[in-house]
């Protein structure tokens, strides 16, 4: 039955599916920004390309995990429409407009926190500054920065989870920027990624989600990455996922900021911090409609995402779900009467 079943699924996604990325992906138009899965919801942006999913959900597109030729030529379609760069040149700004904000962990991530560092100097905005605060025992990540970047270093202890919201809230505090984005160490970015945020953010939005698609790369198109320090357009990539919400890559104006208390710093490990902050941005104006693809780096499993704990031995996900049912407004007011 279940050999029946998942062949019945296999049919199904096929026949629905697949004419539809022949059709959008051979039109030379935009209209393959607008590929989902069957039957998922979403809504295309009134003005300019972008769609918006009526559902909070990530999920990953599933004709190309089907066939791996269309998560090629749709990766193909990203790189020819938008100009993915990697620089290692960018110049000190003192007065910067846009804050980018990395949080790292780890040895093993040096060479991801260095190729994302490049992809945003390749930024066609001028004025921004990036901030890396790393945790760790000792200072690893440092040295190996460029002189542009920002360096803090939080002392912690080898055993100690990384806790994403603890870098990003310090990160904040000290940007220089109006805007912020705060950003994982293993995504690159397309070199118009600041302007598009900027433009909105300069149109009166509190907060940019401009994420459409995450190309996922293998182990083998990562690692040829680093040793050419290119972007190869003929990857095929592991998987492609969209509605990625605050997840990744989000961008937001650092007084809106502050005004819903930044991240919460009880979620500690990897899991619900960014689903909890994005619930709590719902009262600021959002612009709700991607239009941007991003670059994921391969990396080995990480053992503790989702692990982490809170006191009391709470697992991430309970934390959230607790927190889920508090009013939004109650949790900001906690959050922001909470810190100095």
């Amino acid at each position: 039955m279940f050999v029946i079943n998942k062949a019945r699924y296999l049919l199904s996604v096929l026949l629905t599916e697949l004419p539809d990325y022949l059709y959008k992906l051979k039109q030379p138009t935009n209209d393959w920004l607008y590929i989902t899965n069957r039957k998922q919801k979403h809504i295309p942006a009134p003005l300019g390309s972008g769609v918006c999913f009526l559902s909070d959900y990530t999920s990953q597109l599933r004709a190309p995990n089907l066939v791996p030729a269309l998560s090629n030529r749709l990766f193909k379609k990203a790189i020819e429409n938008f100009e993915f760069g990697l620089s290692s040149n960018r110049l000190r700004c003192e007065k910067p407009k846009v804050s980018f904000i990395i949080g790292h962990k780890g040895e093993d991530k040096i060479a991801h926190l260095l190729l994302v560092i490049q992809s945003i100097a390749a930024q066609s905005f001028d004025l921004i500054e990036c901030i890396v605060v790393e945790q760790s025992k000792y200072v690893q990540a440092r040295e190996q920065l460029p002189e542009w970047v920002d360096y803090y270093h939080l002392e912690t202890q080898e055993s100690d989870l990384y806790n994403r919201s603890l870098s990003f809230n310090y990160g904040a505090q000290r940007a220089k920027g109006e805007y912020l984005i705060l950003h994982d160490n293993d995504l690159l970015i397309p070199v118009c990624y600041t302007r598009s945020h900027v433009k909105l953010f300069e149109a009166g939005f509190d907060v940019a989600n401009l994420k459409r698609f995450i190309f996922g790369l293998s182990e083998k198109d990562t690692e040829n990455t680093f040793s050419t320090n290119e972007i190869n357009a003929h990857c095929t990539p592991d998987y492609v996922l969209q509605n990625a919400k605050g997840g990744g890559s989000l961008a937001i104006a650092k007084s809106a900021y502050e005004a819903i208390g930044g991240f919460d710093e009880r979620f500690c490990g990897w899991g619900g911090e960014d689903n909890e902050f994005w619930q709590r941005a719902q009262v600021l104006k959002i612009y709700p409609f991607a239009d941007l693809p991003l670059i994921h780096l391969w990396h080995a499993p990480q053992q503790d995402k989702r692990k982490g704990q809170r006191g009391g031995g709470q697992y991430t996900e309970a934390l959230l779900d607790e927190l889920s049912q508090i009013p939004i407004y109650n949790r900001i007011k906690s959050l922001t009467t909470a810190k100095p």
